[in-house]
């Protein structure tokens, strides 16, 4: 394994033997013994199609959720955690970053 990595190596600077003040910092290289057919395409979008692409892939507004959720809360719902002592013990000795994991229940 050591070998072929070390002749991968003198292939791809073989690459760069009469190439002058080049400085090479990454990138992809490949060597080939003979013919080698790479083929890479490319679609450019219309700014309208990138716009309709960009819309279709954001994140949706969750304000509206929220907004309909909070319409729909019940007096004192979660209030129960806020008075829990281990969340009140949590709170007051809590570190940055620290987690506070509260079982969940399955309905």
């Amino acid at each position: 394994m050591q070998n072929q990595s070390s002749n991968q190596h003198t292939e791809i600077s073989g690459i760069f033997n009469n190439a002058q003040n080049t400085t090479v910092t990454g990138g992809e290289f490949n060597v080939a013994g003979r013919d080698m057919n790479m083929y890479k395409t490319y679609y450019y979008l219309s700014s309208d199609e990138e716009k309709k692409l960009k819309e279709w892939l954001a994140a949706p507004d969750c304000s509206i959720n929220y907004a309909t959720a909070l319409d729909k809360k019940v007096a004192g719902t979660g209030q129960w955690i806020l008075e829990d002592a281990t969340y009140l013990k949590w709170k007051k000795e809590v570190e940055q970053g620290s987690i506070l994991w509260i079982q969940g229940k399955g309905k």
